[in-house]
């Protein structure tokens, strides 16, 4: 249980999962993504001029989008979700489906991470070691596996997901739900929380 071991090992667990797994499933995901028009202003003899370029989507707007489609705002609204979050407590892995989990889990990185402008690689990393402190990763790509609606949408028919539905990595994945991990989500947001320093009353 990686959270029984002491700082050093934990630190050095948590740079392999957000360097050894995170990024080749960032990989992974990105493969195929369809790409985003957007609309730049460029400067040409002191004109504005209007342009566009297309730029590759970056995987944690996959499950962004796959929130939308999946109605997440609801299910964090419902009454099960705001007390379990209002007490800190964690819903019962039995009680919620793997849909469900993967959108509280969502939620909660946005929730964590938006307020202090983390970019989408901070919030993807956050995900993939939530989904490994649950036990719940191999689950979770499975769900948006299976995401057929989502998938048409963002993905060129010769992408990994459409060819191979995400199976190869998803069976390595899942070696990691038999071990218990307990690592830190919130790498990217300790900038924020420096601790406060306290004088030492003199007596």
């Amino acid at each position: 249980q990686s959270g029984h071991y002491g700082r050093g090992i934990q630190d050095v667990l948590l740079e392999m999962v957000r360097k050894k797994v995170a990024v080749p499933l960032k990989m992974l995901l990105s493969h195929g993504l369809r790409s985003q028009r957007r609309e730049t202003l460029a400067l040409v003899s002191c004109a504005t001029k209007s342009r566009q370029y297309s730029k590759g989507i970056h995987p944690w707007t996959l499950f962004l989008q796959f929130y939308t489609l999946q109605q997440g705002k609801s299910f964090t609204e419902q009454p099960q979700y705001q007390l379990s979050q209002s007490f800190g407590l964690r819903i019962q892995r039995q009680s919620i489906n793997s849909k469900q989990s993967l959108l509280s889990c969502i939620h909660k990185v946005k929730d964590s991470h938006e307020p202090y402008k983390r970019s989408s690689d901070a919030k993807f990393k956050a995900l993939i070691v939530h989904g490994i402190n649950d036990g719940m990763l191999g689950q979770w790509f499975r769900v948006l596996a299976h995401s057929d609606t989502l998938n048409q949408q963002v993905y060129e028919p010769w992408s990994y997901m459409a060819k191979h539905g995400f199976s190869e990595a998803i069976k390595i994945v899942d070696r990691l739900s038999n071990i218990k991990f307990d690592l830190p989500t919130d790498t990217a947001l300790k900038i924020f929380h420096v601790p406060e320093i306290t004088e030492t009353p003199i007596y």
